[in-house]
């Protein structure tokens, strides 16, 4: 091995040493993060303004929002003393109405406001405003 060579692999040793020798950099205080003033706030609760993606479609209730129209008529039954007319909304057959003491009543005896009804022997009567419609009852009796 030549002087020349020797030299080179010397110094690029001690430059390296130099680089990884313990004290050989200078190190800078750094000063430890305070979390005092720190407040954790409540989780967030993001504001939907639509429908719920994880509630089907035929579960959809029309509430107190309903037109006579939009309803179909299935029959009387009577329970104890008292007749109770059977409808359902026409877009959805799960959505069901009742019509007993002359009042309509929705799911979860929720009352309809603004329709009132009438059950007799021969028909079944619907009002809404001015909207009156006439279901003819089955004459039939066991």
């Amino acid at each position: 091995m030549t002087t020349r060579r020797f030299l080179w692999i010397a110094s690029l040793t001690l430059i390296a040493a130099g680089f990884h020798a313990p004290g050989a950099t200078q190190k800078a205080d750094v000063p430890e993060p305070s979390f005092l003033n720190f407040n954790v706030g409540p989780a967030y609760v993001p504001v939907y303004k639509g429908r719920d993606p994880f509630k089907s479609l035929g579960t959809f209730d029309k509430g107190s929002v309903v037109s006579i129209a939009e309803l179909e008529f299935h029959g009387v039954i009577k329970m104890g003393n008292v007749f109770l007319a059977l409808f359902s909304w026409r877009g959805n057959a799960d959505v069901r109405y009742t019509l007993r003491f002359r009042k309509l009543y929705g799911a979860d005896d929720r009352r309809i406001d603004g329709v009132v009804g009438d059950i007799t022997d021969a028909e079944v009567v619907l009002v809404q405003g001015d909207r009156k419609i006439v279901y003819p009852r089955s004459q039939r009796r066991p």
